[in-house]
């Protein structure tokens, strides 16, 4: 029902925008046109988009996710036709369902950051008050609607619609919104023409702003994000024409604020790697966190860059600074770190950048799980490791790994030589299927590492072969069976009873 309303209405705005376009006879339009309309309802794949971070395209429920209500994810999609001529935008969308945060945005000629997960860039506008529109301090050019439920830096409210420009806290024109995290579909329809820019939500006019508008980019999408508060944030029933009708006065809710301050143009972005290896598999022993800080070519930054090491606990990410450490002229660092109870910590390494190079921050996933409190089982990933857990009759380890899909994961394993004294004897699957990984041998323990493409994984690493090999191995060489030594004896002693028998009858 829900689909079908707003085709209705979607329809009549179309037509009122052709009218509207036939009445301007044959104006040439000096920017760069949509050839066409498209729509997207998501109840397939439509290959229009390009997916960054938590975006994805929900199969089962028809739609596209920018978040799910998780802290501190970050998801854009890009329209894959760039343009930079006018345009109408409509849209269904739905914020809510989480603890209040952040909130996303439909963003226009807009310059394209880079399409992977992974790289520093898209890990600085990962930050929920960015809204996955740029980085926190910096810019990134283009505009965008926001759609905002949690007040942050420069915000003029904690639930307002507003046309931003480079960077969130730049709002050009803004009204505030009760209903932006209800928890229930709303239409949007998003005008923008040569020189003004319009917004319709459920049919009301909310929002109009005029001015020379900058074309110098020319991406079209979506993106959102949550931070310590967290909301879906969920878009559907979409659809792009190449032409713009002419708005009504600018309603009385609009409020254009005092200027934000300039962004400035964004510095180059540092990059930081982390590992953490545990140096014994011994309850209550040192792990090593490691890692390298490069620009984004790859060259060491140079000596002496602090570099902080944090930890949270499970699944909240509440930080606790551990300590710190140096970059050698390599750029790289090391921290020892010693846990002080058994469990799954998220590791954090972060440098806060300097006057050339914007700060850097990755983090890993560490679980420890103790065995006969003497050994551990120690678990590294990139990945969000849950249900851990050890079985002593299977003699397997067993766990879950998850994250948005799109990007790759990794796992290490740390063994103790204890429990798998020959690393042929260790089988591992992901989801049931064995699975090839590098193995390699640290002092007392084997590391397993093995990678994977990123959604929900069940693991398992059994030992299981390795225990019936240590069988038969001692077996070979217990000692020896009583059975031979008796049969030598018996025949010994039929040898002397017979000779005794043979002198007997001589003397006879």
């Amino acid at each position: 029902m829900r689909k079908h309303a707003f085709a209705l209405f979607s329809t009549f705005l179309i037509s009122a925008m052709l009218i509207t376009s036939l009445s301007l006879a044959n104006a040439a339009s000096p920017f760069e046109t949509l050839n066409q309309a498209y729509t997207d309802d998501f109840s397939t794949d439509s290959g229009f988009w390009t997916y960054l971070g938590s975006a994805h395209w929900d199969s089962t429920n028809q739609s596209l996710v920018l978040t799910e209500p998780v802290c501190s994810q970050g998801g854009a999609a890009f329209f894959k036709v760039p343009f930079t001529g006018s345009f109408t935008a409509n849209f269904s969308y739905m914020v809510g369902g989480g603890s209040g945060g952040d909130g996303f945005a439909m963003f226009f000629y807009k310059q394209q950051y880079p399409l992977a997960g992974e790289s520093p860039e898209f890990s600085l506008i990962r930050d929920g008050e960015s809204l996955g529109f740029s980085q926190i301090s910096s810019g990134v050019s283009g505009y965008g609607i926001e759609f905002d439920e949690f007040q942050n830096y420069l915000d003029p409210s904690g639930d307002h619609i507003a046309l931003i420009k480079d960077w969130a806290p730049n709002h050009l024109v803004y009204t505030n919104d009760n209903g932006a995290e209800d928890n229930i579909w709303h239409n949007a329809s998003v005008i923008v023409g040569d020189s003004y820019v319009g917004v319709f939500v459920d049919n009301a006019f909310v929002l109009r702003w005029d001015g020379i508008i900058d074309r110098s980019f020319d991406w079209f999408g979506f993106c959102g994000a949550t931070g310590a508060a967290t909301n879906w944030h969920i878009i559907d029933n979409f659809s792009l024409t190449p032409s713009a009708a002419e708005l009504p006065p600018t309603p009385p809710s609009a409020i254009i604020p005092t200027p934000a301050p300039t962004a400035t143009p964004p510095l180059p972005s540092a990059f930081i790697s982390i590992s953490a290896d545990a140096s014994s598999s011994t309850v209550g022993s040192t792990v090593n966190v490691n890692g390298r800080l490069t620009d984004p070519n790859g060259s060491a930054l140079g000596t002496d860059k602090t570099v902080i090491l944090s930890h949270a606990v499970g699944g909240v990410m509440s930080w606790f600074p551990i300590g710190s450490g140096q970059t050698d002229g390599a750029g790289e660092y090391a921290i020892q770190w010693v846990p002080a109870a058994s469990g799954t910590f998220t590791l954090k390494t972060e440098w806060k950048g300097d006057s050339n190079y914007s700060g850097a921050a990755n983090s890993t996933t560490l679980s420890l799980l103790p065995y006969q409190n003497q050994k551990v089982f120690c678990v590294e990933s990139n990945s969000t490791v849950t249900g851990l857990e050890f079985s002593d009759l299977n003699q397997t380890l067993a766990f879950t790994v998850s994250d948005p899909a799109g990007t790759t994961g990794y796992t290490q394993v740390t063994i103790a030589k204890t429990l798998a004294s020959n690393i042929d004897g260790i089988t591992t699957t992901i989801d049931g299927k064995p699975v090839n990984f590098k193995a390699s041998s640290v002092n007392e323990n084997w590391i397993v590492e093995f990678a994977y493409s990123h959604s929900t994984h069940q693991v398992s690493i059994n030992l299981q072969n390795q225990q019936k090999e240590l069988t038969k191995s001692t077996t070979a060489n217990s000692t020896p069976p009583v059975y031979p030594a008796l049969l030598v004896t018996a025949v010994c002693v039929a040898a002397l009873l017979t000779a005794i028998m043979k002198k007997n009858c001589y003397k006879k």
